[in-house]
């Protein structure tokens, strides 16, 4: 997949139908999210999602035009245990995909003391 992502780098590259079966859309965006200067076409892109891959591949081709030489990919930085999210989920009476989202935002030490609260005898929502 990051070959591909290469090739949007690369204005005379070509993309094979191979290429464009390799990316996925929301990990594209998040690559291009890397850039100060391409961060405005990722947010181009997830607002109009139906656009199809191929067309995205190209246009970012085309804007990039060979100024941009190398675009890091995000990771994450903070990385939750399935415990972690299980207590939140509990503590908050919300289902695991929302327990992931508030995950993000929960510091270490809030965790803790859901974990503690949720150790205690005596805690009830």
């Amino acid at each position: 997949m990051f070959t591909v992502f290469k090739k949007v780098l690369n204005p005379k590259a070509d993309f094979s139908d191979e290429d464009i079966k390799k990316v996925s859309d929301f990990v594209f965006c998040r690559w291009l999210a890397g850039n100060a200067g391409t961060m405005q076409v990722a947010q181009m892109f997830n607002v109009y999602h139906k656009i199809p891959i191929e067309v995205k591949l190209k246009c970012a081709q085309n804007i990039i035009n060979g100024r941009i030489r190398y675009i890091p990919y995000i990771k994450s930085e903070k990385e939750t245990k399935d415990d972690d999210i299980n207590s939140i989920s509990e503590y908050f009476n919300i289902s695991i995909p929302k327990a992931k989202m508030y995950a993000e935002f929960i510091s270490d030490k809030d965790m803790s003391y859901i974990k503690k609260c949720l150790e205690s005898k005596y805690f009830k929502i």
